[in-house]
């Protein structure tokens, strides 16, 4: 067997960072059990003291493992135990000493063979990211087997795939910054462990390198995304239950320090779906799909023209992230259009909600978006799109995002004829809330953010704050608080939205 080695001289010696385990499962959640199955222990243990009790566990499962009809030999968690093992075993060698060398190979090559005869792809219309795992297990598996058989297998399933899942920028189709990092990580396990196996046949070796070069690709863009988020509070879709987001930040700079570094404001602008826009004082971070639905299963959100906003890298305006997979209240709010930064008419959101559901598409031809997108990565941002078109008598929608100084000015324009209710909704961090005395500012740590609105023709809103669940991690969930502004206008009508941030003493911001 072989163990590729990593390359940590860049940590100090006793300064690993602490690696956060994600815990927070409910007793109802599938996830929960799932994760039991995953050892994403190891992860956490990439840093820290060697534990006995985490080696006697997966010992423990590699004795006695549950029958292979049991939900833990899906083939995604049977990836999961082969890499997060291998990965270990690489970067911590003083694990090997409490496993047999036969037992091990006996674990990898089962584990091989199972993953092989059950590859998670279900066609254009079904397929997400799973198959990328699989194909990454088969890589690392093979490589510590010795088994050319079963790198090339994986590197020529994963370059073929990732033609497809990923983008022209390296974005991965499914709209999450979670699962960006996720599968970034990922991608680098693929191109650090096939690089120490020994290859030899043509498709092999052009796979390789196309895997290479995909992650010098995708590093840049998950790089971009890491510096324009400032750090792993807020996220944009949904959130993995694997490993906690901070976790998989700090496993990625740990394994692979490279790739966090090939980020810059230069890269501001638009990259495949993202965009980014970043000057001294703001950065503004929103994902559009257009034209949508896109051809492939999702981890986004019904946000069309939602975004994230952080005034001097603090976190003003959010997504509301996911709580959890399962059909619960907190989790379907946090997807839908009024859970986001989004304009509604007549309450409803800009994509139709009849083709979202749990795990696939189920998309119709009235609910198909088309539109455009304006970048000026210094300035503004522009979208306009025709989502609100299958309601009778409105056209497009155009939304203007512009920095200023010390705010943001967001126009909306909805074209059309008629009369209809539009609400426009903000969501802000949950650190910041409503001042008793003035229902139009947000306060908290040291700042007061106010909020002025017109819809023209002296026409003012109804101003209304309410609550919201926002998730910053897989499985939890706090209050937060969010303002609705409605209005009953005539179309086409043009509302115009400024945000301002001041210190609580008063004076403007700078």
């Amino acid at each position: 067997m072989a163990f590729a080695s990593y390359d940590l001289t860049h940590l100090e010696q006793g300064m690993r960072p602490v690696l956060p385990i994600l815990t927070a499962y409910a007793h109802d959640d599938p996830e929960r059990y799932l994760a039991e199955n995953r050892w994403a222990d190891c992860v956490s243990a990439l840093s820290g003291t060697a534990s006995q009790a985490l080696a006697d566990r997966i010992l423990t499962w590699m004795k006695q493992p549950p029958p292979q009809t049991d939900p833990a030999w899906e083939p995604y968690s049977c990836s999961e135990r082969v890499v997060n093992l291998a990965v270990l075993l690489c970067v911590r060698p003083e694990y090997r000493a409490w496993f047999d060398l036969q037992q091990l190979r006996a674990f990898f090559a089962d584990s091989l063979q199972w993953i092989d005869r059950h590859l998670e792809y279900y066609g254009p219309r079904y397929t997400n990211n799973h198959i990328l795992n699989n194909a990454r297990a088969l890589i690392v598996g093979g490589a510590v087997l010795q088994s050319s058989d079963a790198v090339e297998r994986g590197l020529v399933l994963f370059s073929t795939m990732a033609r497809t899942l990923f983008q022209r920028d390296g974005f991965l189709r499914e709209r999450s910054s979670s699962y960006q990092v996720i599968v970034t990580n990922w991608l680098c396990d693929a191109a650090h462990f096939s690089a120490t196996a020994d290859v030899s046949t043509a498709a092999c070796v052009e796979a390789r390198q196309e895997v290479a070069e995909l992650t010098e690709r995708v590093g840049r863009a998950t790089a971009t995304l890491l510096d324009s988020m400032v750090g792993q509070t807020v996220h944009i879709g949904d959130i993995s239950p694997d490993l906690h987001p901070g976790c998989a930040i700090a496993r990625l700079k740990l394994l692979y320090p490279g790739i966090v570094e090939r980020g810059s404001v230069s890269r501001s602008g638009r990259m495949d779906d993202w965009i980014f826009a970043q000057n001294e004082h703001h950065s503004l971070v929103l994902c559009a799909a257009i034209p949508f639905p896109p051809a492939f299963t999702t981890h986004g959100h019904r946000d069309l023209g939602s975004f994230v906003w952080f005034h001097r890298r603090r976190l003003v305006l959010v997504d509301p992230g996911r709580f959890q997979y399962t059909p619960d209240s907190v989790s379907r709010s946090q997807m839908k259009s009024d859970g986001h930064n989004c304009l509604l008419v007549e309450g409803i959101g800009p994509l139709a909600e009849s083709i979202f559901t749990f795990a696939q598409w189920l998309p119709s031809g009235y609910a198909e978006v088309e539109g455009s997108l304006e970048v000026d990565p210094y300035k503004s941002v522009a979208l306009r799109h025709n989502g609100f078109s299958r309601l009778m008598g409105v056209g497009d929608h155009i939304r203007r995002i512009q920095m200023e100084g010390s705010g943001l000015l967001v126009e909306d324009r909805i074209e059309g004829s008629g009369t209809v209710k539009i609400d426009t909704l903000w969501h802000f961090a949950p650190d910041l809330t409503p001042v008793s005395s003035d229902p139009s500012e947000v306060r908290g740590a040291g700042i007061v953010i106010s909020v002025a609105a017109d819809g023209g023709d002296g026409n003012v809103p109804d101003r209304q704050w309410q609550s919201y669940q926002y998730s910053s991690e897989y499985g939890r969930h706090e209050c937060a608080h969010r303002l609705r502004l409605g209005w009953v206008l005539s179309l086409p009508c043009t509302i115009r939205t400024t945000l301002r941030v001041f210190p609580c003493a008063g004076s403007p911001a700078n």
